[in-house]
């Protein structure tokens, strides 16, 4: 601890700070962090708890705080000597509120003349940088130009498809550019001597939420990525995309009489609309992987209730307009009801059995009916977006001037990455042929892509959003095809390959840098962010990440 007094911070406690939006809160290592109470919950016997702990932190373990008294103010107060993020949450009643306090590592242990308000970094593409042994000269430059930290892209190995920076194939080991026979330890000799020489830090990224199309871990490990097993409500979404990468292929041969490949913004555009929303996607009935066999559903109901006895309750219409339809394993007309629940809800005292069939039946068709029209909305939705990607790619002044629709140059990229990298040749028949035989081998070897949505709440992972048609149905992510998005579930007993493969990638960069910048944070799951294994390794690593 330093031998400098610690400062006092003050966090009021509010009601409006809610669980949906937190604080979030800055302070030094070595501080006073108090607590007191807004004028809305003084009248209150307010609990307060929070997880942290000077030593053994273990994210989710919380104790609660007792409150001091000076004058007539309450205050709780805890000395933040670890660094790290302390979360807290307290509730008063039917009031409850929670926050978020980062206490800054200690740069000063790193080096005596960098603090968090002083630091001036440069980034280096570490790809660029060529061989090892020339690294030393072309980092230089920060040094003359007097920058006090370098950022590196990833070190990693990358997708060799793409050579993105930002996909890597193998996180736990370097680059062959540098040099076959580099090492971690090569990499950290380097950055202790431009620390203890040059009196500069260095931190590189850490990319927990995506990885490169060949991700080595994911050819015995599938589950680690959203895959149509473990995702299947992404199965509708993996059709259309199949649609519309055939559309590219048919377009590219010359089989549509009025859509060439060299097309015109205000002449094909509008036909390509027509032609995808008229003739080409009624042909596949994607609402069907929203419906319930309704015949099949009654014949069953009927079968049970006929070996029951009604309910003892009068029927609730307000029951009745809860109850709702499961599409969990989004085949055709695969979606399924609670029967037991349905009894309960529609074979009441007052109903005969054919009352209830009646009113099951009215229920499911109202169901079916205004779920196909929000698919078919949806749908509408999807390719006006197709048409803007399209637009941007092909006519924007500030696009890529895309000149022709070929597989190199689609009419829209690919939300996922297919089964050998068939991109342009597996069919929509193919795929109907997989959904239907659940082809195992098939399903799990398309996964899902990362990317960004506009607008959307960075805290929601959108990969996993059960409830219809979603970003990947709706075509509104930006996607990246040259990475994978990672699946790690809510604990790591739901993917324990992917935490341990990541646990080791973050001992490899904690132990090799000062820092690490968390990569594509927007898009990576808070729990995954809050990771402590890097914390366990060094306390005070350095730590940001982009938003």
């Amino acid at each position: 601890m330093s031998s400098v007094s610690p400062t006092l911070h003050s966090i009021v406690l509010k009601t409006n700070a809610v669980l949906s939006s937190p604080g979030v809160y800055y302070i030094p290592a070595d501080s006073y962090l108090r607590f007191t109470l807004s004028s809305s919950l003084i009248a209150y016997d307010v609990r307060l708890f929070c997880d942290y702990h000077s030593t053994d932190f273990k994210r989710g373990a919380y104790h609660e705080l007792s409150w001091s008294l000076t004058g007539d103010d309450r205050f709780a107060q805890i000395l933040c000597t670890r660094p790290g993020p302390i979360h807290y949450h307290f509730e008063a009643k039917h009031l409850k509120g929670e926050g978020y306090v980062l206490v800054e590592p200690r740069l000063s242990n790193l080096h005596p003349n960098i603090t968090a308000d002083g630091i001036m970094c440069l980034s280096f593409l570490s790809k660029s940088l060529g061989k090892f042994e020339d690294w030393e000269s072309r980092l230089a430059i920060a040094y003359h130009t007097n920058y006090n930290m370098i950022h590196f892209t990833p070190i990693q190995q990358l997708y060799k498809v793409s050579n993105s920076s930002y996909a890597i194939s193998n996180h736990h080991v370097l680059n062959p550019l540098f040099g076959k026979d580099k090492t971690h330890e090569d990499i950290k000799e380097l950055v202790d001597k431009m620390a203890h020489e040059w009196n500069i830090l260095s931190i590189t990224d850490l990319v927990y939420n995506h990885a490169g199309n060949d991700l080595a871990l994911l050819e015995q490990h599938p589950d680690a990525a959203y895959n149509l097993i473990n995702s299947p409500h992404l199965k509708p979404a993996f059709l259309l995309d199949a649609i519309l990468m055939q559309f590219t292929r048919d377009v590219h041969d010359g089989k549509l009489e009025k859509i060439p490949a060299h097309i015109e913004k205000d002449v094909h555009l509008p036909l390509i609309r027509t032609y995808l929303l008229d003739e080409v996607l009624p042909l596949y009935a994607l609402h069907e992987f929203y419906m319930i066999d309704v015949a099949k559903t009654l014949e069953t109901f009927t079968q049970l209730i006929q070996q029951e006895t009604p309910s003892s309750s009068i029927h609730d219409y307000d029951e009745e307009y809860a109850f709702r339809i499961d599409y969990a394993s989004f085949d055709r007309f695969g979606a399924r009801i609670d029967l037991q629940e349905a009894r309960k809800i529609f074979y009441c005292a007052d109903r005969t059995p054919a009352q209830a069939c009646q009113a099951l039946f009215d229920r499911l068709n109202y169901l079916n009916h205004m779920k196909r029209a929000r698919v078919e909305a949806e749908l509408v939705i999807a390719i006006n977006n197709c048409l803007q990607s399209c637009e941007f790619h092909f006519f924007a002044p500030l696009g890529p001037h895309f000149s022709a629709i070929s597989p190199r140059t689609p009419f829209v990229g690919n939300y996922f990455a297919y089964p050998e990298q068939r991109i342009f040749d597996t069919s929509p028949a193919e795929v109907e042929q997989a959904y239907k035989e659940k082809n195992r081998s098939f399903l799990e070897r398309v996964m899902a892509h990362n990317g960004w949505v506009m607008h959307d709440n960075p805290l929601r992972n959108f990969a996993e959003d059960t409830h219809g048609p979603n970003v990947y149905f709706r075509r509104e992510l930006n996607q990246w095809s040259d990475i994978v998005k990672l699946r790690f579930g809510q604990q790591e007993e739901d993917s324990p390959h992917l935490w341990a493969y990541m646990k080791e990638y973050t001992r490899l960069v904690a132990t090799t840098f000062h820092g690490a910048r968390l990569d594509n944070c927007h898009s990576t799951p808070l729990h995954v962010a809050q990771v402590s294994s890097m914390f366990d390794i060094c306390e005070n690593l350095f730590r940001l990440s982009s938003i």
